[in-house]
């Protein structure tokens, strides 16, 4: 993998795994994820009048919703009952999109555009 360096992203490897974000991928596999961010960012925000601040916290609550929606082991739990033991995972053929976990919602919460939000079509609603 050839992933992004920080010098090349709004957000940096520490800012995405701070904060109480857990990850067991390794530090280049985060900066996939970091690229992957960074380039919808560049494509669908970086000139619709946010601030540098602004799309660098799109950025990182993008990468942390790429890591929790599309990596098997690393996926957030939707919904879970307790006995006999049920659990529902955030996934890549949900329907929700950026609403399947609670960082693709954030991200959608800083976008003041509504680009990323469902006026704007979220870019990540698949179906099987």
């Amino acid at each position: 993998m050839n992933g992004l360096a920080d010098a090349d992203s709004r957000t940096s490897y520490e800012a995405v795994t701070s904060g109480g974000f857990h990850t067991e991928l390794s530090e280049a596999e985060v900066r996939e994820y970091m690229d992957d961010a960074n380039m919808e960012v560049d494509d669908r925000l970086k000139n619709r009048g946010l601030s540098d601040r602004r799309l660098a916290k799109i950025e990182r609550e993008l990468t942390r919703h790429f890591i929790k929606f599309l990596v098997d082991d690393e996926r957030q739990v939707q919904s879970e009952d307790i006995g006999p033991v049920s659990f529902d995972y955030a996934g890549a053929l949900s329907a929700e999109g950026l609403k399947a976990t609670t960082h693709g919602q954030q991200a959608v919460e800083y976008d003041t555009t509504d680009t990323l939000g469902p006026d704007g079509g979220d870019f990540w609603s698949v179906t099987a």
